[in-house]
């Protein structure tokens, strides 16, 4: 099907480049200002249809049952999603410019430190296990399964519902 629509195509644009040789100067500028009109027309369709996209995945992000961090490669917190400030019990503003090691508490905090420059290079099959602690003083149990996604950011997966990503 893909071949019939792409042969139908270039069959069009052939016959109107040839249409538009044998056509006197102000009519070839009006087919060429149709032609461009007709792409600009596409081009916003898919425009809108990738904001459509982008708005979805930002959705699926910000309200995902997991939490999320775009931590850089010094740890400090870039982006983040509503389900860790609330699991955090802060606000998105309280968190970014955070070092995420901020949040690890007790000896796990230096083990973090110490392997983290590691766990960002390659972070795949790579685990880490720590207590997070929240605003309010209480801490949750985590477990940090290092997986890089198909672009940067590279992320970490939390089993209490927490993903750390960096880039």
């Amino acid at each position: 099907m893909r071949n019939t629509q792409d042969d139908a195509k270039l069959l069009l644009k052939s016959a109107e480049a040839h249409a538009v040789r044998h056509l006197d100067p102000t009519r070839a500028l009006a087919h060429e200002l149709h032609v461009v009109e007709h792409r600009n027309k596409e081009l916003h369709r898919n425009m809108a249809e990738q904001e459509r996209s982008h708005s979805l995945f930002y959705l699926l992000f910000d309200q995902a049952p997991v939490g999320y961090l775009a931590l850089d490669s010094i740890g400090l917190i870039h982006e983040v999603n509503e389900t860790f400030c609330r699991m955090m019990d802060q606000e998105r503003s309280q968190l970014i410019g955070r070092s995420v090691a901020e949040c690890i508490t007790g000896i796990e905090r230096g083990v973090f430190l110490a392997r983290y420059r590691a766990l960002f290079r390659t972070p795949a099959g790579q685990n880490l296990e720590s207590f997070i602690r929240c605003a309010r003083g209480s801490e949750f149990y985590a477990h940090l399964q290092g997986a890089r996604i198909s672009a940067p950011p590279t992320c970490w997966q939390v089993s209490h519902r927490s993903l750390l990503c960096w880039r």
